[in-house]
């Protein structure tokens, strides 16, 4: 009789995995960002998609319901097209001094939006304070931006 290849495995424990991001998807679940986002911090960052949030009025309902939730909301980037280097260098660039303590990350719009919201806060988090080429600083901690 052939022994077998490998010893029996126990049987698999159930666990919870719990990872940030939280995607909030959908009409109308923009009024439920502010509460998701007070049990994280106290600053948001902001990364928008295009201008028709802004013009709708939907962009100051939010960045309102955010500082009614006790957060300080802050517009970092408007994602145009796919992010480029150069789009987040330049969010890095106006986030340079500022504490990284307390910050949520909030990516409002599409692909390039979230796209762009995962480059900053990836290399914002793993970047050196007095990094001072931010364009190096993005390739050299980013695959394909």
């Amino acid at each position: 009789m052939t022994p077998p290849l490998h010893a029996p495995v126990e049987p698999l424990q159930p666990y919870d995995f719990n990872v940030p991001p939280a995607i909030l998807f959908g009409p109308g679940r923009s009024a439920e960002v502010a509460a998701a986002a007070a049990t994280l911090g106290r600053t948001a960052w902001l990364v928008v998609g295009a201008r028709s949030l802004a013009a709708s009025g939907a962009l100051a309902r939010i960045e309102a319901s955010l500082a009614a939730a006790g957060l300080t909301p802050r517009v970092v980037a408007t994602a145009a097209g796919e992010p480029t280097v150069g789009q987040v260098a330049e969010a890095l660039g106006r986030l340079r001094s500022e504490p990284r303590q307390g910050v949520v990350m909030i990516a409002i719009g599409g692909g390039s939006a979230i796209d762009l919201a995962k480059a900053v806060a990836a290399v914002a988090t793993n970047a050196a304070a007095d990094e001072t080429d931010l364009d190096a600083a993005v390739v050299d901690r980013l695959e394909g931006v």
